[in-house]
């Protein structure tokens, strides 16, 4: 039966996803009617130029872009489409152009921020991108922790003291506005496994359990943390508090398969660190 519903899903998903490419695709034949019947039509162009970039087809999408703008079509819409493309082709020396072209109008957009952002992570400028994903932060009027991340992960990238300090800086200060958020958390244990620190690794994993609804899973990443402090009493006790939080899931819950998959990974963690206890006696 299980089988049986799992076929159905994939079939489903994959009849999803071609119909969204198929309607892609009627979007791009009628608008290429209407250039037919208005080839002098910019906007047409730059229009069709949006439907292929949503079609993975870059090649195509600036190649549209390039006939817009020389129909007269300029605008900053259209070189954020320009940047994007050049973007995803890897060219980033020309989607640094396009995307300048908006901050010289617009010094607090934050897609055109953003994008800046993720072309210097590309190229390995680390600061230069940290930099614009805090400009980000500071310019949006509303913020989600994946700024906060982005930012993090840029700084941590330089691999020095101060890269270190301002990634964790730069969660402390998401916690601190969106309040506590397990990603943030989760980077910031990321980041102190990293260093070898797993005392401090512990001590927020400790935290994400305090506000944790569901609590098995939190348990399991203390026990690994602990393990990996040698802590091995505690993770035995740490294993055992997922396993009594595991308990008290429903029927229909435990019986999914993501938490059948928790239930072997747990059990494999418990016969693992009996083995470890046993071979130290």
């Amino acid at each position: 039966m299980l089988k049986k519903l799992l076929t159905i899903f994939f079939l489903f998903a994959s009849v999803v996803a071609v119909h969204a490419h198929g309607d892609l695709d009627e979007r791009i034949l009628l608008v290429t009617g209407e250039i037919k019947k208005s080839p002098d039509s910019a906007f047409l162009y730059f229009k069709r130029a949006n439907l292929h970039y949503q079609h993975n087809d870059f090649k195509r999408s600036l190649k549209d872009l390039k006939k817009s703008n020389r129909l007269g079509y300029e605008n900053n819409e259209q070189y954020f489409l320009f940047a994007k493309n050049y973007f995803k082709l890897k060219k980033y020396n020309l989607s640094l152009k396009h995307v300048r072209k908006i901050l010289k109008d617009q010094s607090y957009n934050v897609n055109a921020l953003k994008l800046i952002g993720k072309i210097n992570y590309d190229k390995r400028k680390f600061e230069k991108a940290a930099i614009a994903f805090e400009k980000v932060i500071a310019f949006s009027e509303e913020t989600f922790p994946e700024n906060y991340i982005d930012a993090s992960k840029a700084w941590y990238a330089l691999k020095n003291d101060k890269g270190i300090f301002r990634a964790k800086t730069m969660l402390f200060e998401g916690i601190e506005k969106l309040g506590d958020n397990i990603v943030l958390y989760q980077k910031l244990i990321s980041i102190a496994v990293d260093q070898e620190d797993y005392a401090l690794a512990i001590e927020y994993q400790k935290r994400v359990i305090d506000f944790s609804p569901r609590k098995e899973r939190a348990y399991l990443k203390l026990a690994e943390l602990q393990i990996l402090n040698k802590n091995y009493l505690e993770a035995g006790l740490s294993l055992k508090n997922a396993k009594s939080q595991y308990e008290k899931l429903t029927y229909r819950i435990k019986n999914t398969k993501f938490m059948r998959e928790f239930f072997s990974e747990l059990e494999l963690k418990e016969a693992k660190l009996k083995k470890e206890n046993f071979e130290k006696t």
